[in-house]
């Protein structure tokens, strides 16, 4: 799973799968707007590692601002039952 901070205040789920779906399919986001943050759970974990390192390397943008991604301290995304 994959952390992103520093958000654009209009980054949003289909700009942020859009800006980082190379690295693989993303299975889950949660999207943290008040935060600017979101967390990204790729289907794989090659896709995470390659997405963290690649941005340890150089700048990923979405909506125009650099992200700053990272490895989360969550394993996989629960979503609560409504």
């Amino acid at each position: 799973m994959v952390h992103a901070r520093s958000l654009a205040e209009n980054a949003r789920e289909p700009e942020i799968v859009g800006a980082l779906q190379r690295y693989g399919t993303i299975s889950t986001i949660i999207v943290m707007p008040k935060k600017r943050q979101a967390l990204i759970e790729f289907n794989d974990i090659s896709s995470a590692i390659n997405c963290v390192n690649d941005s340890a390397r150089s700048q990923i943008f979405i909506c125009g601002q650099q992200a700053f991604l990272n490895y989360s301290s969550h394993q996989k995304i629960v979503k609560q039952q409504g």
